[in-house]
C-alpha cells in the first residue's frame, strides 16, 4: 500500500484554486459596470495584483468571454452581461406583472412581456396560455425584432423617438404596445387571443392604457424590490 502523501498542514489542492478564484474576483470587481473600460495598468492597480499576473488572468477571461479587449483597454464581456441582463428583467417583471395580471383578468387573453436584447425581442414574462400563444410567446423565447409583433411595436417607438407607442397588430390576432424604460431600453406588452374565439372590444385601447400605467410606475419606483399595485382599465 502506498504511503499517504506528506503534508505540512496546508492543502495545496484547495489553496491553489481558492487563490486563483480570489484573484479573478478581484479583477472582475474593479469594473464599475458593463461599459467601464480600463487599461491593463489600471486593472492591475485596482486589483492590487502584479501586472504580469493581471495580464495572464485577463487573457484567460477574454478567451472565455468574461472580459473583452479592444485596443489597449478591457471591459466586462458578454458572459457577465447575461447576469446583469437577468437582474434588469427581474425588475421589469416585478413592475409590469400586476398590470399584466389585471389585463389578463379583464380580457381573458394571454398577456406577454418582451424586451429588446440586441436584435431580438425576448419574452420575459407571460400570463395565460393557449396553443398559438405557447408556440409564439414562451418565456425565454427569442424572435428577430422585425419578425414578431412585440418587436415591431418596439421598433415603432425607437424610430418615432417617443416614450411609448400605440398598438401594433400582428397576423395571428395579437396586438402589442411598446414603451421605453428610464435607462432607454425598450419593452413591449403583447395581448394574444389564445383559445379565445370571440372578439374583444377595443383590445388596443385596453393594452395602451396598461402600457402607460407600467411606464408611469417606473417613474415612481425606487428599486428592484418595488412592486406596482395598480390595475389596468
Amino acid at each position: 500500500m502506498a504511503a499517504p502523501p506528506q503534508t505540512d498542514g496546508r492543502s495545496t489542492a484547495v489553496a491553489g484554486p481558492t487563490s486563483m478564484v480570489a484573484r479573478v474576483t478581484r479583477i472582475l470587481e474593479v469594473f464599475a459596470g458593463p461599459y467601464d473600460r480600463l487599461p491593463l495598468a489600471e486593472v492591475s492597480a485596482r486589483a492590487g495584483l502584479p501586472v504580469s499576473t493581471t495580464h495572464r488572468i485577463l487573457g484567460t477571461l477574454t478567451a472565455h468571454g468574461w472580459v473583452e479587449q479592444t485596443a489597449n483597454v478591457y471591459r466586462l464581456g458578454r458572459r457577465t452581461r447575461r447576469f446583469d441582463e437577468g437582474g434588469q428583467h427581474l425588475h421589469l417583471r416585478s413592475i409590469a406583472h400586476p398590470y399584466m395580471h389585471a389585463l389578463h383578468v379583464r380580457t381573458g387573453w394571454t398577456v406577454c412581456l418582451s424586451t429588446l436584447v440586441g436584435d431580438d425581442a425576448v419574452c420575459v414574462d407571460r400570463i395565460g396560455g393557449g396553443p398559438s400563444a405557447d408556440a409564439a410567446h414562451s418565456v425565454g423565447g427569442r424572435h428577430r425584432v422585425d419578425l414578431c409583433t412585440p418587436g415591431r411595436a418596439m421598433l415603432a417607438v425607437i424610430r418615432g423617438g417617443g416614450a411609448e407607442g400605440g398598438a401594433t397588430s400582428g397576423g395571428t390576432g395579437c396586438v402589442a404596445a411598446a414603451f421605453r424604460l428610464p435607462d432607454g431600453r425598450c419593452s413591449a406588452v403583447c395581448l394574444h387571443p389564445g383559445r379565445q374565439t370571440g372578439r374583444l372590444p377595443s383590445p388596443a385601447d385596453r393594452l395602451v392604457r396598461t402600457v402607460r400605467l407600467i411606464a408611469a410606475e417606473f417613474t415612481v419606483s425606487r428599486g428592484p424590490g418595488h412592486r406596482g399595485t395598480g390595475a389596468a382599465g
